[in-house]
């Protein structure tokens, strides 16, 4: 009889000992550390954190280049039409005061602005840049367009505004490859 008691303490030990581990094991994920190959026990909540961080950083992201895409196919149609001659300076810098200037400040301050998760500083760099250099490209073409405009022996350089503006999207490709490359800037 003793031993039978003995054995129902002891199984019931065991069990709650068992659940109490494996319920505590549920809220516990264990993750690789890239650089160190070392295994590390994380809380299911703090993963999750993390990954609705990236989520919306990355929700922010494509927002944020949809919006820029958008500006700069404005731009890039705006000057084609002042290469094949269908619009004057004054008609390009109208387009950019317009349709352009204003909401380029917008996604240029809120791309400034985003509390971006801290492992990604330097994409988030490159993009901040990237952004920077496409509102300054707007500026400098709005004040070049409206000078010639205002001055009747000055063109407008529409051959070096379509090689920045090139530039600007080569800075975009890289940056959408450092994101789909895990937004480690490459050196």
């Amino acid at each position: 009889m003793k031993n039978k008691k003995r054995l129902v303490v002891v199984l019931g030990v065991s069990a709650l000992l068992l659940f109490g581990c494996s319920s505590a094991g549920k809220n516990e994920v264990v993750i690789i550390d890239e650089e160190t190959g070392e295994e590390i026990v994380v809380q299911q909540e703090e993963l999750d954190a993390k990954e609705k961080e990236i989520q919306d950083y990355s929700q922010h992201l494509s927002e944020t280049f949809t919006a820029s895409m958008s500006l700069q196919d404005t731009f890039a149609h705006a000057l084609d039409d002042m290469f094949t001659k269908e619009s004057s300076a004054s008609q390009f810098a109208k387009i950019l005061r317009d349709q352009v200037i204003n909401e380029s400040r917008d996604v240029l301050d809120k791309g400034e602005k985003y509390n971006f998760p801290g492992d990604y500083f330097e994409l988030n760099q490159m993009v901040v840049t990237n952004l920077n250099n496409q509102h300054q490209l707007f500026l400098d073409a709005v004040n070049e367009a409206t000078t010639a405009s205002q001055t009747e022996d000055r063109e407008v350089d529409i051959v070096k505004l379509r090689e920045q503006l090139a530039n600007l999207k080569q800075e975009y490709l890289t940056i959408v490859n450092t994101w789909k490359n895990g937004g480690n800037a490459q050196h």
